[in-house]
């Protein structure tokens, strides 16, 4: 009963259980992976959870889950919580490169948007929009970059 730890890593472990080639979002449902997020949140605040590790990765599924699902303007939230500013910026920029994939209409007000939701959790939005610029170029998404500094405009 007070194996916060133990909890948290067959939570980690249901994130991969079934068939090696599905991802999470087949064999859990969306409120499942709710609940074990929030679970994760409420005992690292409590200070009864040591693995941070299994945390984020709780966290990484269910910010993933939120983006598969539209729920965009949740993620950001999600995002910050985890421990590691480098593993923030990681996981909102894939989250930002995923919505821009998936829509076909992400257009620069919901992209500026994006950013703004990123920088009232305080997420480094700089760092975040050039790990997203850089990910695109390599997939070749964007075919010629001018200036390849970026200056994020606050508003």
């Amino acid at each position: 009963m007070d194996d916060v730890d133990g909890l948290l890593e067959e939570m980690a472990s249901w994130l991969t259980k079934g068939d090696e080639s599905l991802s999470w979002s087949v064999h859990l449902r969306p409120h499942m992976l709710r609940l074990m997020a929030h679970l994760a949140l409420f005992f690292r605040r409590t200070g009864r959870a040591s693995c941070d590790d299994l945390i984020g990765l709780i966290l990484e599924a269910y910010v993933q889950q939120l983006v598969h699902l539209s729920r965009t303007d949740l993620a950001p939230v999600y995002v910050a919580q985890l421990p590691l500013p480098d593993d923030q910026v990681a996981l909102y920029a894939q989250c930002l490169v995923l919505v821009d994939q998936q829509s076909e209409t992400c257009d620069v007000n919901e992209r500026r948007r994006y950013l703004s939701l990123a920088q009232q959790v305080g997420l480094d939005v700089k760092a975040i929009a050039k790990r997203v610029v850089a990910t695109l170029c390599r997939q070749g998404d964007v075919q010629y970059i001018e200036d390849a500094s970026l200056q994020v405009c606050s508003s």
